[in-house]
């Protein structure tokens, strides 16, 4: 697994099968997604240190979360949160990031849609 620090507190975690985050904040930790386990060890941290789980959409590997933003077209449900203050909005599968490219995510209910959905987040200001 490759973790990359993405901003001060950010962890972009490269898992076998796709990708998912850990954000600190001030000792609490908060996975978005899935499959972390090992990476908050290599972070220093344990499972106790987890304080909260963000999970951004419904396919049988993994369940819905808290609505914020809308992300249409990739699974019943789906929903990325935002965090504004800090630029960052977690997409979960919606999007992913391969040999250095940022790209749509390839397991879409409705791929038109979802595409729509990623040009508009792709022109989206935070705040």
């Amino acid at each position: 697994m490759k973790i990359v620090e993405v901003r001060p507190g950010l962890h972009l975690l490269f898992l076998e099968f796709g990708q998912s985050y850990v954000w600190n904040d001030g000792g609490s930790l908060t996975p978005v997604g899935t499959g972390i386990a090992t990476a908050i060890r290599e972070l220093g941290f344990t499972e106790r240190d987890v304080r909260q789980v963000v999970l951004t959409h419904f396919h049988e590997d993994h369940c819905g979360g808290a609505r914020v933003v809308a992300t249409p077209g990739h699974a019943d449900g789906s929903l990325a949160p935002l965090l504004p203050e800090h630029g960052v909005l977690f997409t979960g599968d919606t999007v992913a990031h391969v040999n250095g490219q940022v790209m749509p995510g390839v397991f879409d209910l409705d791929r038109d849609t979802m595409l729509d959905s990623y040009r508009s987040w792709a022109t989206r200001r935070p705040g």
